[in-house]
């Protein structure tokens, strides 16, 4: 696994990821587990820019933060268990589409079977677009003092918070995969 090369620059106006939406796969078992999904088109006229800059736009992107825990749109300084500040372009390792649907795989059998309507939602939004992905990139367990104080015993506390960044040039996007539980 490596990292992707660092933002070259900050991003520029007309540089910036349109967010498009939401899709959230919950899993029906007891276990408080879900998938967010957050989907974004990469800037018009995209020509090459640098995996780290998209990168780098993503995580200065509104749309990136928040702390899954029903605070709403409030979270400008959370990012899942994180505090959104410790997290950086090189917080991200490139990532084997195989390796990442295999961790998620098992990370949603972990702790009870997984129910027939959320695999098939997994089957339908989550695992298609990590295969589909022309970069796919993990974001690695970031230190201790990296984490939400309030919020740390509660957002992937019992099977863990898993990120993946899926850009697929061919289609325009950029999905944020987000897999944990409440």
């Amino acid at each position: 696994m490596s990292s992707p090369n660092s933002a070259s620059s900050a991003a520029t106006a007309g540089d910036e990821l349109v967010y498009t939406g939401e899709t959230v796969v919950v899993f029906a078992n007891a276990t408080y587990q879900f998938v967010v999904l957050r989907h974004f088109l990469l800037p018009a006229g995209d020509d090459g820019t640098s995996d780290g800059d998209v990168l780098a736009m993503l995580i200065q992107n509104p749309h990136y933060r928040g702390s899954f825990v029903g605070t709403g749109d409030g979270d400008t300084t959370i990012h899942g268990p994180y505090q959104a500040s410790a997290i950086t372009t090189d917080s991200f390792v490139a990532v084997a589409p195989t390796d990442a649907e295999t961790l998620v795989r098992r990370w949603a059998e972990y702790a009870a079977p997984l129910p027939e309507v959320s695999g098939q939602g997994m089957d339908r939004e989550v695992y298609p677009r990590m295969r589909a992905a022309t970069s796919l990139y993990q974001l690695v367990a970031l230190p201790q003092e990296a984490f939400e104080t309030e919020w740390r015993l509660g957002i992937g506390s019992a099977t863990g918070f898993h990120e993946f960044v899926a850009l697929d040039r061919l289609g325009g996007t950029v999905t944020l995969v987000m897999a944990t539980d409440d």
